[in-house]
């Protein structure tokens, strides 16, 4: 995948679709492109259409948000997507996008809510910074791990992890941080869903439990995956880094 910044308007309002447990928030970008010729800005006859996808907090927030015509810039990651049978299979590029926001260079904005937020434990920001919490910050990178799972995104993922990371299986069996890297960028997950129960957190370091959903394709059919799990998290030279991870079965209803 290649990393991209685009900026255009929205040619529809946003469309939200279902993807298993998952809801996608969908974009058409349309953007004016073009070049400079002889120290002059000459527009393209055609535009360009992005076609964008934005997952969790980031799809909803842009859902609830955005509107036709609205201007905006996304940056994210391009990779080719496919639709249709094999007979009239078309292919295209997507932007799936890590942020979206509006286009300060061709619109304003009015702001809802604290323009700043601090919870004592870091330095107080100056006057017009925007600062999140520690949880912000955990909950956060749990959903970028478990987007990275979904995508099969080992790169991704290996920038999440800690260099002793381990992870113990609900059988007890551990792994070590590359076959879990390896594990993660197998594309044969069709569901993965973190609900989160709990946060800990202090200055350096947190913890974060609940409820892993998963679907994977396997040579012998779908496997369900339903357990629970408690992971950990370390500040390391200034980045949250995940440094294990532990799951269990799921109880039993009585």
């Amino acid at each position: 995948m290649s990393t991209r910044t685009i900026t255009g308007n929205l040619a529809a309002d946003p469309e939200v679709v279902q993807a298993g447990s998952i809801q996608i928030t969908k974009l058409r970008v349309i953007e004016n492109t073009g070049e400079y010729r002889q120290g002059k800005w000459q527009a393209h006859d055609t535009p360009t259409t992005h076609f964008i996808e934005a997952r969790f907090e980031l799809g909803e927030n842009a859902a609830a948000s955005l509107h036709k015509g609205d201007a905006v810039i996304v940056t994210g990651r391009e990779h080719t997507s496919s639709w249709g049978d094999d007979a009239n299979k078309q292919y295209g590029r997507v932007i799936d996008a890590d942020s979206i926001g509006a286009d300060l260079a061709r619109a304003t904005v009015a702001r809802s809510g604290p323009l700043v937020r601090w919870d004592g434990a870091l330095p107080a920001p100056t006057e017009g910074t925007v600062m999140s919490t520690v949880e912000d910050t955990i909950r956060e990178l749990d959903a970028r791990r478990v987007r990275a799972l979904l995508e099969g995104d080992a790169e991704t993922m290996a920038g999440l992890l800690h260099p002793d990371f381990a992870y113990v299986h609900p059988n007890g069996r551990r792994e070590e941080r590359d076959a879990y890297i390896e594990s993660a960028g197998r594309k044969n997950r069709t569901r993965a869903e973190h609900i989160v129960d709990q946060v800990i957190t202090s200055d350096s370091a947190a913890f974060i439990a609940g409820r892993y959903l998963a679907e994977l394709d396997t040579p012998n059919g779908v496997k369900t995956v339903d357990v629970i799990g408690g992971y950990t998290w370390f500040l390391l030279d200034g980045e949250w880094k995940l440094v294990a991870a532990r799951l269990s079965s799921t109880p039993k209803a009585e």
